[in-house]
């Protein structure tokens, strides 16, 4: 276990005197994708099977999952996508603090902005798309369902950027008042490209390739001059 680590640890027991659940060991081969189907199990049990797919070690306080219940019907979902899932509603959140482990803390007052980014022709989800805060560092992308999710967003007002290539640029406005969870789904538009006409001038005629002519001769005054 890392020297950082440990040191989180410590400072997690100080601010969350009930003690840490039993720690998540994750798998040697963990799979690349995570299936969950679950029907209102306790917080701990979800994330329990969660830890076990995953290859993620998780760690949390036990009273910052007593009495929460979840359920869950996601099939080859991210890890991303399930941490989300599973703690949505609640006041967690989670932070990676080593490439293999996760710690549950509970959320400050600060707010999340999610939503889905659809084709506004064909309403499917668009994977890849940058959705940022605009003069902030806060932002992502979505996923394979076209899912964003940004945490952490204090009060204030915002504009919501939503960006991708082939696709025209949407800026929306909006004011968080009081922290919670904000749905704010969009769906884009495909950029039609134009392009300008282009006059083409020619010459046609006899004399324009008669060998002797005049124009024949100012072309190879020319051509001799290069």
């Amino acid at each position: 276990m890392s020297h950082r680590l440990v040191r989180f640890l410590v400072v997690l027991l100080v601010v969350c005197p009930g003690g840490l659940s039993s720690f998540i060991e994750a798998q040697t081969n963990p799979p690349a994708s995570i299936t969950l189907r679950l029907e209102g199990v306790s917080l701990h049990e979800a994330l329990q099977q969660m830890g076990r797919q995953s290859g993620l070690n998780l760690v949390y306080a036990d009273d910052l999952v007593n009495g929460v219940t979840v359920s869950a019907d996601l099939e080859a979902a991210g890890v991303d996508q399930v941490l989300r899932h599973l703690l949505r509603g609640s006041n967690l959140s989670c932070r990676r603090i080593t490439t293999d482990h996760v710690v549950i803390i509970r959320r400050t007052q600060t707010s999340i902005v999610e939503g889905t980014i659809t084709d506004s022709e064909t309403g499917a989800p668009i994977e890849g798309v940058s959705v940022f805060l605009a003069h902030t560092t806060v932002g992502g992308q979505t996923d394979q369902v076209g899912r964003y999710h940004i945490d952490n967003v204090p009060p204030g007002a915002y504009e919501l950027v939503v960006r991708h290539i082939g696709y025209e640029l949407i800026k929306a406005p909006f004011q968080i008042i009081t922290p919670g969870t904000f749905q704010y789904d969009r769906r884009l538009t495909r950029r039609i490209l134009t392009l300008s006409a282009t006059d083409v001038v020619g010459t046609t005629g006899e004399e324009a390739i008669r060998p002797g002519s005049k124009k024949w001769k100012g072309s190879l005054e020319r051509f001799k001059a290069v």
